[in-house]
């Protein structure tokens, strides 16, 4: 198991700035403010999260059978990864996965409650979400705006994959890791602010309220997740 979190570790840094093309679907960013653990279906499994949808305790029970099965499926596409996978096709294989997820999630709770899901994803993602088409639309970004959007998250993405390049995840140490988050961290800070500079003033207000009311993410940005008997 200890095997499999090194590689999970690797894997996720590795996708965590994937192509703009993907529609920025934000859940496997680290360091930074990605939607992180898997799209909206990973952020709801937050406890903190479930509270602030006021979610019953239906829907509590299937959200967690969903994690068991997000997980299942996770460790194997990370074994896969392991022994020598590809990492487009792994890419490719947990968008897939994230975004059947969110459709279960979209089954499972009730339209308002999607809707503060999705404004809590944003806030988790920041500018970040602007590679999501939804957001493209809803904020009417022009050809040149999504251009200039693609371009800074594929800069981005070509520099972290130099910094991932030979990188041992399975035996880097923890100060290796934290040094590595914080070029992360730094990394994305500065083109957040770029990814935010695009924008038109009424699209940043537009963008203000697509954000909906301030949440306070748990520090650390892994929050609970509630007892599955399967930790």
């Amino acid at each position: 198991m200890k095997a499999i979190r090194f590689v999970a570790f690797g894997l996720a840094l590795a996708l965590s700035a994937g192509p703009a093309s993907a529609q920025g679907r934000g859940g496997f960013g680290f360091g930074g403010p990605g939607g992180r653990g898997g799209g909206m279906s990973g952020l709801v499994q937050m406890e903190e999260v479930q509270k602030e949808l006021k979610l019953d305790a239906a829907q509590v029970d299937l959200l967690k059978q969903l994690g068991m099965e997000m997980r299942e499926k996770m460790r194997a596409v990370f074994q896969g990864a392991g022994q020598g996978g590809n990492r487009e096709e792994m890419q490719a294989k947990m968008r897939a996965m994230s975004t059947e997820n969110d459709k279960k999630v979209a089954e499972i709770l009730d339209k308002n409650q999607i809707s503060r899901l999705k404004q809590l994803s944003y806030q988790r993602q920041g500018p970040r979400a602007l590679a999501e088409k939804e957001v493209q639309t809803s904020l009417k970004l022009s050809a040149a705006q999504v251009s200039q959007v693609d371009g800074i998250l594929k800069a981005e993405n070509d520099e972290r994959q130099k910094m991932f390049q030979g990188a041992d995840f399975r035996n880097m140490t923890d100060e290796a890791r934290r040094a590595m988050f914080q070029k992360m961290q730094d990394m994305t800070k500065v083109n957040s602010d770029k990814l935010t500079a695009i924008l038109t003033e009424p699209q940043k207000a537009q963008w203000k309220t697509m954000l909906g009311a301030p949440f306070t993410f748990p520090e650390g940005g892994q929050g609970r997740r509630r007892n599955n008997n399967n930790n």
